[in-house]
């Protein structure tokens, strides 16, 4: 496992003073927040037993919202690469008749689509959210809507203020 200097740093002090080797302090917090993370995806529902055993629901399994929060970061750092920045989420559902949804929590359990909307790079063009969706399918494991909110500024700039009103950063 590849990291960084300082990490690297932090955990060979950690070692020594637990009297551990290296590996074992990476196994057990890699064990820690693995666990953590599925019991936030699954609302607090997934077992440390369960978590851990062959039972144990998989990525594939959570809902899609869930799977874009457990992979919020990967998914800014690849469209990143992409060109593609400042990434929010919607969080209005069509059948909440137009009214931001405040309720709003990454562990609901919901059926409407995801959309993705992106600042991307003006050369780039249209083609830039068909790659960015393809990023998003891949992570994701199901289909993704990726609106440009450069192409939106650019030729639909009224809807900017509602757009990010019904959104929330990723």
């Amino acid at each position: 496992m590849k990291i960084d200097v300082a990490t690297d740093r932090r955990i060979a002090q950690l070692a020594y003073f637990m009297d551990l080797p290296k590996k074992a302090v990476v196994r057990e917090a890699v064990a820690e927040y693995a666990e953590a993370q599925l019991s936030r995806a699954a609302g607090g529902a997934v077992s440390a037993e369960a978590a851990s055993g062959a039972s144990a629901m998989t990525f594939e399994d959570l809902p899609i919202r869930n799977r874009l929060a457990l992979s919020r970061g990967r998914l800014i750092r690849e469209f990143a690469t992409r060109g593609g920045t400042d990434v929010r989420v919607m969080i209005e559902s069509p059948e909440s008749g137009g009214v931001i949804d405040d309720e709003f929590e990454w562990g609901a359990d919901r059926p409407d689509p995801v959309e993705l909307l992106v600042d991307t790079r003006l050369e780039d063009g249209s083609g830039a959210v068909v790659v960015l969706a393809g990023i998003a399918r891949s992570i994701l494991g199901e289909p993704v809507t990726v609106t440009s909110l450069t192409a939106v500024r650019l030729y639909r700039p009224e809807r900017i203020d509602d757009l990010i009103a019904r959104s929330r950063p990723l």
